[in-house]
């Protein structure tokens, strides 16, 4: 059937393919039973990517009773089929579990998301500050050296 080759669809960035190995492969219940504790982390896997575009999804499941009580081995597979590979580095290099492994990367990028944010404010605010400095006719090297901004960010401040 078509949506088990092109379960996401592009343009809506939603999953519509099948969501568990059983259904996908239309195994027999009876079947289903005997192979659970096998079919579990690959459902698992195919729950994480269908996920990896919303993080607050991603995130819920990562955290959950289901996944603490997974295998090592599962977790580098599915850290290794969701293509983050900061994600996967960090398991291997540090030996931690991948729960671990994404509460640290969170609190890494929202510390660099707060740098950046605070870079951004200071360089906004210089900008402000050299086009007050240009409007009340100023020499431009005098702003430059001043507030110690290049020829480009001058010119980016000022509109030139």
């Amino acid at each position: 059937a078509a949506d088990n080759r092109r379960p996401v669809q592009p343009e809506r960035d939603v999953w519509e393919g099948k969501r568990s190995l059983s259904q996908l492969f239309r195994i027999a219940k009876a079947d289903a039973e005997q192979l659970k504790a096998r079919l579990y982390v690959y459902d698992f896997l195919l729950q994480a990517m269908q996920s990896r575009r919303d993080r607050k999804r991603l995130k819920g499941l990562l955290e959950s009773e289901d996944f603490r009580n997974l295998e090592p081995a599962a977790e580098q597979v599915i850290a290794a089929h969701l293509h983050v590979k900061k994600l996967f580095c960090r398991m291997n290099k540090e030996g931690i579990s991948m729960c671990q492994a994404f509460d640290e990367l969170m609190k890494e990028e929202r510390l660099n998301g707060k740098r950046e944010g605070e870079k951004a404010g200071k360089k906004k605010e210089r900008f402000s500050i050299v086009r007050k400095m240009h409007k009340k006719g100023m020499e431009e090297a005098l702003i430059r050296e001043l507030t110690g901004c290049t020829k480009k960010e001058f010119a980016a401040a000022t509109g030139r």
